[in-house]
């Protein structure tokens, strides 16, 4: 059985929390045509709420600090969603290094997410490891959000939009897109796990989450919404400030030896990411590799 570390584990729980969030991306300032920039957000999250299935291109940039260097990390890669049932497969290579010293480290991923009725289940296969692992959830441990019809997910999401701003047009492909900045609550996210409760993890691990989330501050992300369909073309995250706080609370809840790495990182980490969102409605269709049968299950450690 292969073990996954439950400070890994959070941090997949975070970024699922913050996909879904920009995915489902809401927005006020004055826009063209007489919509604010809220208005044309919360357009482009109906009709992405609509949307079966689309085609990512995804892109991650990461520094911190480590060995008393910088460790630069980038991340580019391809996904897939479905979304009657959900299914999504994801292709991830990621090269890292300390600056200055000695080769590159490259490490590839491929990812698959199925829905089986009420169950999620999710399949890794990383190039340092050649056995595929799996791990499996109850749609109603991930939280209630999971369960909302799209008029309520956009009324959370509405709820907690601090700000939207309209920034131009660009164009994106053969798209002609408006520009939008939003500035999500911090809260948005607390809400999203606070009835999280998912097999192997403790309850102790859970208020973690939750309490870190509460704490770590807004979210600035920018979308960018094609004027003809109104569907999300685009969109870009600057989480330096919110993965600094997120590390702060680590090692404010840490023990001795964790916490002047822990605090390293809150000051000096950088993190940005990017996604462009391609052949809505006319992705193409995949299957689970015949190896996944013999996956091993994953197991949380401390």
């Amino acid at each position: 059985m292969q073990k996954l570390r439950h400070s890994h584990f959070i941090f997949f729980i975070i970024a699922a929390l913050i996909c879904t969030a920009v995915l489902a991306g809401c927005g006020g300032s004055s826009a063209p045509k007489g919509k604010t920039a809220a208005e044309i957000a919360e357009e482009s999250m109906a009709k992405m709420n609509d949307v079966e299935s689309y085609d990512m291109e995804l892109t991650m940039n990461m520094s911190m600090p480590a060995l008393g260097q910088r460790m630069n990390m980038e991340m580019t890669g391809t996904g897939v969603y479905f979304a009657n049932p959900l299914k999504v497969k994801m292709v991830l290579d990621v090269t890292s290094g300390l600056l200055g010293i000695g080769s590159d480290v490259k490490e590839s991923m491929e990812e698959y997410i199925v829905q089986e009725g009420d169950e999620l289940t999710l399949y890794l296969k990383q190039s340092s490891i050649p056995q595929w692992q799996k791990m499996s959830f109850e749609l109603a441990d991930l939280g209630k959000v999971m369960e909302m019809d799209p008029a309520a997910q956009t009324k959370l999401f509405m709820e907690n939009l601090k700000e939207a701003k309209l920034e131009g047009e660009e164009t994106i492909g053969s798209s002609q897109t408006q520009k939008i900045a939003l500035v999500v609550s911090g809260e948005l996210f607390e809400k999203l796990a606070e009835d999280m409760n998912l097999p192997g993890v403790s309850q102790q691990l859970d208020g973690l989450v939750s309490d870190m989330l509460s704490q770590a501050g807004d979210l600035t992300y920018t979308i960018w919404v094609d004027k003809s369909s109104s569907y999300m073309m685009k969109c870009a995250m600057n989480l330096t400030s919110f993965m600094q706080n997120l590390y702060q609370q680590m090692a404010e809840k840490s023990s001795d030896e964790d916490k002047v790495m822990l605090e390293e990182m809150a000051r000096h980490m950088s993190m940005d990411m990017e996604c462009l969102i391609n052949n809505i409605n006319s992705a193409q269709d995949f299957s689970l590799p015949e190896e996944t049968a013999e996956a091993e299950w994953m197991e949380l450690t401390p």
